[in-house]
């Protein structure tokens, strides 16, 4: 069951297909694609799927309910979900998300994936990589596009993205520790939650027990930004929502997000929006 509220999509070009085949190829697609997720949007799947389904987070933050938890995955991690297994996840419209999905089934996955399957652990750190994104958009162009052997283009992007995730968990098993993970998680989910405080890179450092070079160094490696950059963009976030679902003087949506000073607020929310806070609740009111 899919819950899609105050949905919204960029760049939905993809063809309307049947997604869950079970399929006794070597390796079959049954859909892929990305997504800009920027509305609190989700999928609550009981029974699963029959087919395989991975996310792989490029951009914010996926919450992952597994053995009844809830977990924030953030960009740089790849969510295996396997055919039968329930499945819900979530993101939220306090931070601008994008992900990459792949639904496939097929004899190869069963060799490629047993032992994960066979493991408790569903989420994995892959890093940023542009050369994984670029297979996955040239997937989606000939999944799209469907021309004269397609199906054929299609197995070989195929092939080589699952290869190349494997390659990283592999590497990555010795490069981030589960720990280490971990603290940079428990730091996303404290901005996510303390917007309105005085947040600083020290202090995170600090949470972590690490010195700040050392932290700014793990959370861009994790999180494939820096942490202010991270910070500003969930506030951001969050102040776009604030303007456009509530009454509060502007003033007020900079300090809830953390932003004491209305000019200094203003400033950074042009900067990355090319609007004014006032002009961008202008706009979402005429849509109205």
């Amino acid at each position: 069951m899919l819950y899609y509220p105050k949905r919204k999509r960029e760049g939905e070009k993809m063809a309307k297909r049947s997604t869950e085949a079970v399929s006794t190829e070597y390796i079959h697609l049954n859909s892929c694609g990305c997504e800009h997720l920027f509305e609190d949007i989700g999928a609550c799947r009981p029974q699963g799927r029959r087919d395989y389904h991975i996310l792989y987070i490029t951009q914010g933050v996926c919450f992952v309910t597994l053995g009844g938890d809830e977990v924030a995955v953030p960009a740089g991690h790849a969510i295996f979900f396997f055919p039968g297994e329930r499945q819900e996840y979530r993101f939220s419209a306090a931070v601008r998300s994008t992900s990459l999905y792949l639904h496939f089934s097929g004899e190869l996955p069963k060799e490629l994936f047993g032992e994960i399957e066979r493991g408790e652990r569903r989420v994995f750190f892959v890093g940023k990589s542009e050369t994984l994104e670029e297979l996955w958009r040239k997937l989606e162009k000939e999944y799209t596009l469907a021309l004269p052997y397609s199906h054929e283009v299609s197995r070989g992007y195929l092939l080589s993205i699952l290869s190349l995730l494997l390659r990283r968990i592999t590497l990555s098993a010795d490069e981030t520790s589960a720990a280490s993970t971990e603290k940079i998680l428990r730091v996303c989910r404290h901005m996510q939650t303390s917007l309105a405080d005085d947040l600083t890179v020290a202090a995170f450092a600090k949470l972590c027990h690490l010195s700040e070079s050392r932290f700014t160094h793990l959370f861009h490696e994790i999180i494939g930004k820096s942490p202010v950059a991270y910070l500003t963009e969930v506030r951001i976030q969050r102040a776009k929502e604030l303007l456009e679902y509530s009454s509060l003087p502007i003033a007020e949506v900079g300090a809830a997000v953390g932003y004491a000073n209305p000019y200094y607020f203003s400033r950074i929310f042009k900067k990355h929006t090319s609007l004014s806070p006032s002009e961008f609740r202008a706009g979402t009111l005429k849509n109205v």
